[in-house]
């Protein structure tokens, strides 16, 4: 397939799709087609040499990647897809899972997305695996889109671009992301009004990313163990009043909850967010009983008197190191309180 498109009225950017056969994470097995891009200098079309390009992302290739039983909360099985997607993005090459669930073909209404980021060093396939999110997303009705981060050079690990420990990467993110947005938009019956972000660790702190520099798409964020870097903090410029959760453990030494040079603590940060979001008056503060004797019990911090009816709302269990708590291993199941919480707002503010 030969795709032609014009940068701004100047230079054609020819897009050759041809077999290009990799074995990037997961199943070694599963082959991707790879679009071969070519780009036409200005001068030599005739075009503006002075005129400015804008930086194209080829369409995905996805294939089908596997079909799944999803055994939910409730016990009920259900069918769902998985899609494998590789893209080059500003001359990178990018991978993310497509999770379809049952209720998308069954269903004409228009559904919400959530993008679930893996932390640092790790994989959307790892992530995909150990988050819940696939089991919540058949339940609830809402696609699930898993994409990998990038090789930061100075380590050789996967990571998010996020300042603090990944400074020196050439990585753009956000509009990695804002590009997986404009895709699934157009391929998929979504609801762009609920698009939402997670993520553990570095997910959680690219999640307080796209928040600041992405709240005119993302409806609403959570972070797992994440943060914000002191270059998040600085430049942070939302453009409307954006809901928040943090799930946060008292034992995490990874991500302190006191902070350190490339992050904030916690505290700050939702500090931050309160005043950003104009929240007025004391927080509700409770406990979260430690029903299972496991050390994981805690407290929440919840501001409710913000504008647009947005809330702010911290968990913090006290014996929690740097994991992602699930049913039956915590006092709280991280992907079923993420999205009781996500999914109550929309880019308008609170849905229901």
């Amino acid at each position: 397939m030969l795709v032609i498109k014009r940068l701004n009225g100047a230079a054609l950017l020819l897009v050759l799709s041809i077999p290009f056969f990799t074995s990037c994470g997961g199943n070694t097995s599963d082959h991707i087609p790879s679009p071969l891009v070519l780009e036409l200098a200005t001068s030599q079309l005739g075009g503006d040499p002075e005129g400015d390009t804008t930086t194209i992302m080829v369409e995905p290739a996805c294939e089908d990647f596997r079909s799944e039983t999803i055994v939910t909360a409730d016990q009920i099985e259900v069918q769902a897809s998985i899609k494998r997607c590789a893209v080059k993005h500003n001359d990178l090459d990018r991978l993310f899972y497509i999770f379809i669930p049952e209720t998308y073909s069954s269903s004409a209404a228009y559904q919400p997305l959530l993008f679930s980021l893996h932390g640092y060093t790790s994989s959307a396939m790892l992530n995909m695996r150990y988050t819940g999110i696939k089991k919540v997303a058949s339940k609830e009705g809402f696609i699930a889109v898993f994409p990998q981060g990038s090789i930061l050079r100075s380590t050789g690990a996967t990571h998010w671009n996020v300042g603090g420990w990944t400074l020196g990467s050439t990585a753009d993110d956000v509009q990695f992301i804002e590009s997986l947005i404009d895709f699934m938009t157009m391929r998929y019956r979504l609801d762009p009004s609920r698009i939402y972000s997670t993520g553990m660790s570095n997910g959680g702190f690219m999640s307080y990313h796209l928040a600041c520099n992405l709240g005119e798409k993302i409806a609403a964020v959570a972070s797992v163990t994440g943060s914000m870097t002191p270059e998040t903090f600085r430049s942070c410029e939302p453009v409307r009043p954006i809901p928040i959760l943090q799930i946060h453990g008292g034992q995490d030494e990874t991500v302190p909850y006191l902070g350190n040079n490339n992050m904030k603590g916690i505290d700050e940060v939702m500090n931050y967010w309160k005043h950003s979001n104009r929240c007025n008056g004391v927080p509700e503060i409770g406990v979260l009983p430690d029903l299972t004797d496991d050390g994981l019990g805690g407290t929440f911090t919840t501001y409710t008197d913000c504008q647009n009816d947005v809330e702010i709302k911290l968990y913090l269990l006290d014996g929690l190191a740097h994991r992602w708590p699930l049913q039956n291993e915590a006092d709280l199941d991280a992907p079923t309180t993420i999205w009781r919480f996500l999914s109550r707002y929309n880019l308008y503010g609170k849905v229901f």
